[in-house]
C-alpha cells in the first residue's frame, strides 16, 4: 500500500492508528485516506488478508485496542465479517427482485385502478364524505393567480392572432333564416 508504513508494536503512539497490532501512519500525498470500497472489494481484501496471515503468522498473537487477539480469533473475526458482507448482499438482491415484482405488478394493474377511482369520482362527485368510504381525497383545484391569467390572456392573443381568427368578439354572427327551408 503505497503512502502507508506499518509496523508490529505492541503499543499504538498517540496520534496513530492500529490495524491488529500494527501501527500505521499516512505519508500526505493530497488523497483521502478514508476512500470508500466497494462490499465486493472489502471481501477480496478480508480473505486475502485472511490468507495471509494463516500462512505468515500462523499461531501468533496480536494485540488491538490493548486486548489480544490469537490467530485463530482473527480468522474468526474476518469470516464473520465475510459472511455478514455476503449476507446482506444477498439480502440486498431479494429485495432488489421484490421491488421489480411489485413495480410490475403495479404497472399492470394501474390503468384497471385508475379507471375504477375515476369512476367513483364520476359517481360520488367532490363529497369528502363519501370519497372517504373508498380512502380517496377530493382532487385539489388549482388557484389561478393574477399572473397566470394574464398569462393566458396573452396567450390567447397570439393564437387568434397566428390563426388569423378574431375570436368570439371579432366572428361575425351566424346568419339567421326565418321560415322553413
Amino acid at each position: 500500500m503505497r503512502g502507508a508504513h506499518f509496523r508490529k508494536i505492541d503499543r499504538v503512539a498517540p496520534g496513530r492508528a492500529s490495524v491488529f497490532g500494527f501501527s500505521m501512519h499516512w505519508e500526505s500525498e493530497g488523497r483521502n485516506i478514508m476512500a470508500r470500497d466497494t462490499k465486493q472489494s472489502t471481501v477480496t481484501a478480508d480473505a486475502s488478508l485472511k490468507e495471509g496471515i494463516d500462512q505468515k503468522y500462523p499461531g501468533v498473537t496480536w494485540v488491538s485496542q490493548g486486548q489480544p487477539y490469537t490467530t485463530a480469533q482473527i480468522d474468526a473475526l474476518l469470516d464473520k465479517r465475510i459472511a455478514a458482507n455476503k449476507e446482506s448482499d444477498q439480502k440486498h438482491a431479494d429485495w432488489l427482485a421484490s421491488c421489480a415484482a411489485a413495480k410490475l405488478v403495479m404497472q399492470e394493474t394501474s390503468p384497471v385502478i385508475r379507471s375504477v377511482e375515476q369512476r367513483i369520482r364520476a359517481e360520488v362527485g367532490s363529497d369528502p364524505a363519501g370519497l372517504a368510504t373508498f380512502g380517496l381525497k377530493p382532487l385539489k383545484k388549482g388557484k389561478r393567480t393574477a399572473q397566470s391569467k394574464a398569462q393566458a390572456a396573452e396567450k390567447a392573443v397570439a393564437t387568434r392572432k397566428r390563426n388569423g381568427t378574431g375570436g368570439a368578439a371579432e366572428s361575425p354572427a351566424p346568419p339567421v333564416t326565418i321560415g322553413k327551408q
